[in-house]
């Protein structure tokens, strides 16, 4: 039951995170809020997968679904991190190196989905 109530708090403060930098995105057209709002959302699938909460709530009829979508949600969190950090801190102009190793990474990670 305590930790019920405890995941519904989180999953409280990730919708207002979610729907705090969709506006924010929607009111300044920025495409890193675009990436944040997405890694925020996939963070909250993630965390909802590991607890069991997705397979009961959002996918109930799959489990096959219910066991693949902590690796494919885990992988889109990966991915979605290091290209909100690539835009942000315009890796391809300042750090030329960092930016091609996280598009090795983020190729590795599309290779694990698959």
């Amino acid at each position: 039951l305590i930790k019920d109530v405890l995941f519904g708090i989180y999953c409280g403060v990730i919708l207002v995170m979610f729907f705090y930098n969709l506006f924010i995105f929607f009111t300044v057209k920025d495409k890193n809020y675009l990436y944040y709002v997405a890694y925020i959302l996939i963070v909250g699938l993630t965390q909802a997968c590991l607890q069991g909460y997705s397979y009961k709530y959002l996918w109930p009829n799959s489990p096959y679904f219910a066991n693949f979508s902590f690796f494919l949600l885990s992988s889109l969190v990966a991915i979605f991190a290091m290209e909100f950090m690539k835009m942000f801190l315009h890796t391809k102009k300042n750090v030329p190196t960092l930016h091609f190793i996280t598009n090795i990474f983020i190729i590795i990670y599309f290779v694990c989905i698959i």
